[in-house]
């Protein structure tokens, strides 16, 4: 089994910010993500913090939110793709951006939204067709 991996979720109350620099401090023996939902976490200093941790910045693809960046603070790439419809650009266009970090061996986790029809099974297949004809 790999390495366990910790999610984070916060917003931009003080506590969670005292929470996720607790988090970072204590996480020697874990893969630490932090996703950050309020754009106040968006900047240079946090990402620098994040780094020095080698905590993982998570990225979330939502519906009528800009398309996040992608940043390389940790050992890996984590990104949720939450969007409810995916055209197959859009797939091709998350595939292209993965394989920077892939071709550069750095491994990325995506994951998409569940669904009642399994229309995000299929989805996360078509995306990892792109990712491995692309490699």
């Amino acid at each position: 089994m790999g390495p366990l991996i910790r999610v984070i979720l916060a917003d931009d109350h003080p506590l969670f910010r005292e929470g996720v620099l607790h988090s970072l401090a204590s996480a020697a023996d874990i893969q630490l993500v932090v996703e950050f939902q309020d754009p106040s976490w968006q900047a240079d200093e946090v990402f620098d913090l994040l780094a020095r941790h080698s905590a993982i910045l998570g990225a979330t693809d939502l519906d009528e939110h800009p398309v996040p960046d992608l940043r390389l603070t940790g050992s890996s790439i984590y990104l949720r793709l939450r969007r409810t419809a995916y055209t197959d650009s859009d797939l091709t266009a998350w595939a292209d951006r993965l394989s920077v970090f892939l071709d550069s061996g750095t491994d990325c986790y995506a994951f998409l939204r569940h669904d009642a029809d399994g229309t995000s099974a299929l989805r996360a297949e078509a995306l990892l067709r792109r990712l491995t004809s692309a490699g």
